[in-house]
C-alpha cells in the first residue's frame, strides 16, 4: 500500500504518470520488496477545490479546502422548542442557506480550535429579527458564544455588525480569540430568532473554516490564475521583486511578495511605493530605492483582477502601469482600499467604481484622466483622491495667416482638468509680434515675417501639467486673405440659428438683425408625420423668410406640424479666430437629375474663393420657389476647390428628366473637424 500527499492539487490534475522508486526498508523473506527496484504508474488526480459531482446538490462548507455537503434533511434543531419554533431552511443553491421566521438551527461538524482558525462568510438580511447570528458549539444547547450580527436585541458577541442593509457583506472571525484553542466544536449554528412576528430572514453564503497555516498556502484555483495573468500582464519578470511569482506554482502564495492570504483566497494585493516590504532588511539599496516608486509594473491592468472576490486592498501605486483602468474592479465587493496612483493610467474613470460598497478610500491622483467624475462616486462617504493633470481635449489646430495678420487665438478650449482646477499657460517657440495670456490662454498679435513656426502651449495647474504643438504658417502665396471677412472681434455676427413649428402653411421668419445677403439652412424636419416631406424656403429677405413643408405630388399636401432648425447666415468668406474657414454662397441654375439616363445630369460646378486645403464639409439648400414642384439638392465630387451640385425633383419626374425652371442654391463650406471661435459670432 502506497500513500501519496499531493499539495496545490488545483495545479496537479488529470490523469499524470509517476514514478515509484522504493529507498528504504528491511528486506526479508515476508517482504515482497526489493530496495532501489523502481517502476511507473498511471494515477488520476481529483481536485478537491472543486465539488464533487456527488455533492453538487443541497449546500456546501469548504472547511480546510475539503468541501462538506449537507441535505436539507442534515439541518438540525438548534436551542431545543422555545427557541426553534417556526420557518423555514431553504437551500437555494450550492453556497447558499437561507432561514426564515424563528428558527435556530445547527448542521454537525467536527472541528479543533487552531491558534490560526479563521471563519469566513458572507451575511444578507433583508428583514431585521430580534436576534441573527452564527457561532461554533459543541453541542445543541443554547450558547452565548454566538456571533450576533444583526437584531432588535442584544445576545452573544457583538464585535461583528452588518451594516449593509439588503446587501450581502462579508465577515472575517478570528476564532482562536474567542473559542479555547483545542477546543473541538461539533455544530456550526445559525440564529435567526424573531418570536414576536416570525418575519425576519438570515441568509449565509460562501462558507469557509480553515486553519490558516492547515493548507500549505495555495489558493483556489480562480484566484490563482488572477495572479497569473497580473503578472504576465504588467511585465512580472522585470519587477524589481517577484518573489514567488516567478516560479507561478500555486504553493505558499501568502508568502509571495506583496500578497497577503486568508485561507485559500487573496484578500491584499500591496505592489506599490507603500510596500511594506521597504520596512524589511534590504541589502540593495538600489532596490530599496526603486521599490519607494513601486515594484515597476508596466503594461496595463488585467480585467481578471475583478475576479478577486474576497479582496480587500488593492495598491499598485507608483509603478508605470498605463491604458485604460478596467471596468471590471467595480466587481470587488469586499475591497476597502484602492490605491493606482503615480502610474500612467489614461481614459475615464470608469462608472462602476461606484459599486464598491465597502470601499474606504481610493487613490487615482497622478494619473493622465480625462473625463468628469462620475456621479456614482461624488455622493460617497469614502476618500476620493483625484489630483490629476490637465489633458488635451481636442488638438489645437494649424493656423494659416498672412504677414501682419491680426491673430487673436483661444487655445483654453482644447485643455481640461478633471478635477476642474484653474489652468495657467505657457508657450515655448512663440514668434516676435505674438503674446500669450497665461490666464486666459488667448494668443495675440502680428507676425511680420513669413515662415512655419511650430509652437508648444503647455497647461498647468498643481498636479502637473500637459502640452499640444501646433503650426502657425505665415504665407503670401497660400491664400489671398485680402478677398476675407476677417472675424477677430466680439461685435460681428456671422448668423443666428432657431428651431420652430413648422406644417404645410407658409409661414414667415423674421430675422433678430439685418443681413446684406444672407443665405437660409434648413435641412431636415422631425418625424411628427409619416408622410414624406421637405422644407422650402422663399421670399428671403434681408431680415425675413418664408418656409412650408412640400410633399411630393403624390401626397394630399396637408402635413402635421414638425419641429426644425435652421441656420441664416451672412454670404461671403471669412476666416474664424481661431483660424477655421468658411465660405457661403449660392448661385442660379435649373439643372435637374435625369435619373433614367444619369449621363445626362447637367451637374453644375461651384468652385469656392478659398483654398481650403483640405476638402471642406458642404450644405446646400434651395432658396427660391419659382416653380412648385417638389425639390431638392443633391451633391457630389467635394474637393478643397469645390464641388458639384443639382437639383432633384420627386421620382417620377426626375426619371423623365423633365426639368425645373430656375433656382437660386445657397451653399455653406466649412472647414472640417473641431475649433472655436470668440464670442457673439452666432446669435440665437
Amino acid at each position: 500500500y502506497v500513500s501519496i500527499q499531493l499539495n496545490n492539487d488545483s495545479i496537479i490534475e488529470g490523469i499524470e504518470t509517476i514514478e515509484l522508486e522504493i529507498v528504504s526498508g528491511e528486506e526479508g523473506d515476508n517482504n515482497n520488496y526489493v530496495v532501489g527496484t523502481q517502476n511507473t504508474t498511471t494515477i488520476e488526480i481529483l481536485d478537491d477545490d472543486t465539488v464533487p459531482d456527488d455533492q453538487t446538490g443541497g449546500f456546501n462548507i469548504l472547511i480546510n479546502n475539503n468541501y462538506h455537503n449537507y441535505q436539507e434533511e442534515n439541518v438540525k434543531s438548534y436551542g431545543g422548542e422555545e427557541q426553534d419554533i417556526t420557518g423555514n431552511v431553504t437551500l437555494p443553491d450550492t453556497d447558499t442557506i437561507n432561514i426564515t421566521g424563528n428558527n435556530w438551527k445547527a448542521l454537525d461538524l467536527a472541528y479543533t480550535i487552531a491558534e490560526d482558525s479563521v471563519l469566513t462568510f458572507e451575511f444578507k438580511s433583508d428583514q431585521r429579527g430580534e436576534v441573527q447570528g452564527i457561532g461554533l458549539d459543541k453541542d445543541t444547547f443554547l450558547d452565548t458564544t454566538l456571533f450576533q450580527l444583526d437584531g432588535t436585541q442584544d445576545y452573544g458577541i457583538q464585535d461583528f455588525q452588518y451594516t449593509d442593509v439588503g446587501n450581502w457583506q462579508s465577515f472575517t472571525i478570528n476564532l482562536s480569540d474567542y473559542y479555547a484553542v483545542g477546543e473541538v466544536k461539533n455544530y456550526l449554528v445559525f440564529a435567526n430568532d424573531d418570536d414576536s412576528q416570525s418575519v425576519s430572514n438570515s441568509q449565509f453564503r460562501n462558507i469557509e473554516l480553515y486553519d490558516i497555516n492547515g493548507i500549505n498556502g495555495s489558493i483556489i484555483d480562480s484566484d490563482f490564475q488572477v495572479l497569473v495573468a497580473l503578472y504576465n500582464s504588467t511585465n512580472g519578470n522585470n519587477w524589481y521583486d517577484n518573489t514567488g511569482w516567478n516560479t507561478l506554482s500555486n504553493e505558499n502564495v501568502g508568502d509571495w511578495y506583496g500578497v497577503t492570504v486568508e485561507g485559500d483566497r487573496v484578500v491584499s494585493l500591496d505592489l506599490g511605493s507603500d510596500n511594506s516590504a521597504l520596512q524589511q532588511s534590504v541589502n540593495n539599496l538600489v532596490h530599496a530605492v526603486a521599490l519607494e516608486s513601486g515594484n515597476n509594473l508596466s503594461g496595463e491592468i488585467p480585467a481578471e483582477l475583478g475576479n478577486l472576490s474576497n479582496l480587500q486592498q488593492l495598491d499598485l501605486s507608483g509603478n508605470e502601469l498605463s491604458g485604460d483602468i478596467p471596468s471590471e474592479l467595480g466587481n470587488l465587493s469586499n475591497l476597502q482600499q484602492l490605491d493606482l496612483s503615480g502610474n500612467e493610467l489614461s481614459g475615464d474613470i470608469p462608472s462602476e467604481l461606484g459599486n464598491l460598497s465597502n470601499l474606504q478610500q481610493l487613490n487615482l491622483s497622478s494619473n493622465e484622466l480625462s473625463g468628469d467624475i462620475p456621479e456614482t462616486l461624488t455622493d460617497r462617504s469614502f476618500t476620493l483622491i483625484l489630483e490629476n493633470p490637465p489633458y488635451v481635449v481636442s488638438e489645437i489646430p494649424d493656423q494659416d495667416i498672412q504677414p501682419n495678420d491680426p491673430l487673436n487665438l483661444d487655445i483654453s478650449g482644447h485643455f481640461a482638468d478633471l478635477n476642474e482646477d484653474t489652468i495657467t499657460y505657457e508657450a515655448e517657440n512663440l514668434p516676435e509680434g505674438l503674446t500669450l495670456d497665461a490666464t486666459t490662454g488667448i494668443i495675440t498679435g502680428q507676425i511680420t515675417t513669413t515662415g512655419t513656426y511650430s509652437i508648444t502651449v503647455t497647461g498647468i495647474d498643481n498636479d502637473g501639467s500637459i502640452s499640444d504643438t501646433f503650426d502657425i504658417n505665415v504665407s503670401e502665396e497660400k491664400l489671398d486673405l485680402n478677398n476675407y471677412n476677417r472675424v477677430t472681434g466680439d461685435d460681428q455676427t456671422l448668423g443666428e440659428a432657431d428651431t420652430i413649428t413648422l406644417d404645410h402653411n407658409l409661414q414667415t421668419i423674421t430675422l433678430d438683425r439685418t443681413y446684406k445677403d444672407p443665405v437660409i439652412f434648413a435641412p431636415s424636419v422631425s418625424f411628427n408625420g409619416s408622410q414624406p416631406a421637405s422644407p422650402r424656403i422663399t421670399n428671403v429677405t434681408s431680415n425675413s423668410f418664408d418656409i412650408y413643408l412640400q410633399e411630393p405630388s403624390n401626397m394630399d399636401g396637408f402635413h402635421i406640424p414638425e419641429t426644425l432648425s435652421y441656420l441664416v447666415m451672412e454670404k461671403g468668406t471669412y476666416q474664424l479666430s481661431d483660424g477655421t474657414l468658411l465660405e457661403v454662397g449660392s448661385l442660379d441654375t435649373d439643372a435637374t437629375t435625369n435619373s433614367s439616363d444619369r449621363n445626362l445630369t447637367p451637374w453644375q460646378t461651384i468652385e469656392f474663393d478659398i483654398d481650403f486645403g483640405d476638402t471642406p464639409v458642404i450644405f446646400s439648400q434651395v432658396q427660391t420657389y419659382n416653380e412648385s414642384d417638389f425639390v431638392r439638392t443633391r451633391q457630389q465630387n467635394a474637393t478643397s476647390n469645390g464641388f458639384q451640385v443639382v437639383m432633384e425633383e420627386e421620382e417620377i419626374k426626375a426619371r423623365n428628366g423633365e426639368g425645373h425652371l430656375n433656382e437660386n442654391i445657397g451653399y455653406m463650406a466649412i472647414t472640417s473637424g473641431s475649433g472655436n471661435s470668440n464670442p457673439g459670432f452666432l446669435t440665437n
